[in-house]
């Protein structure tokens, strides 16, 4: 589905598009994604994996996704149109150099890795990382003493330790 969506609604930097245009591309797609995937797809998949009958599957989607196709489209207008001046101010602003040409400068697989891009992009964002209060630690092995590590560090410094809170992806 999002395949569809960005093959119809994909805007090129910087590239001005018309209200009506965008409605037109967006019916399309929520047409093909909405007749053809959501209606026609799964009920191949359900038939194939439940033995459940494409009439009656096609039947029953076919009005659900009539009614979303109105709603689907309204409301993805009106979220592109509110967050057009977001991505307008954070992605497309013209400067020296594009965001995406400055990405395409650095050689995918680099025997140098280093973190220039990401620095790039936090400083276009207003660097929201330096506004943190927290230290995030991840991995497969070690998280523990790490985090006991950076108390003692943390203790020994101006800083104040509150709490170290661990939490495994399991326990979620």
């Amino acid at each position: 589905m999002g395949f569809v969506y960005g093959i119809f609604l994909y805007k090129k930097p910087g590239e001005e598009r018309k209200d009506f245009k965008f409605i037109i591309q967006l019916i399309v797609s929520s047409v093909i994604v909405l007749g053809v995937i959501k209606i026609l797809l799964e009920a191949v998949f359900l038939n194939v994996l439940y033995g459940k009958a494409y009439l009656a599957v096609i039947a029953s989607r076919f009005t659900t996704e009539a009614i979303m196709l109105p709603i689907q489209v309204i409301t993805i207008f009106l979220l592109e149109k509110a967050l057009r001046p977001f991505a307008k101010k954070y992605l497309y602003k013209e400067e020296e150099i594009d965001i995406d040409e400055y990405l395409d400068t650095f050689d995918k697989f680099t025997k140098d890795p280093n973190l220039d891009a990401m620095r790039y992009i936090m400083e276009r964002f207003d660097n929201p990382e330096k506004q943190t209060k927290f230290i995030h630690v991840s991995g497969t092995n070690g998280k523990g003493s790490i985090c006991e590590m950076l108390a003692s560090i943390l203790n020994n410094t101006e800083y104040k330790l509150r709490q170290i809170y661990i939490s495994t992806f399991n326990k979620i």
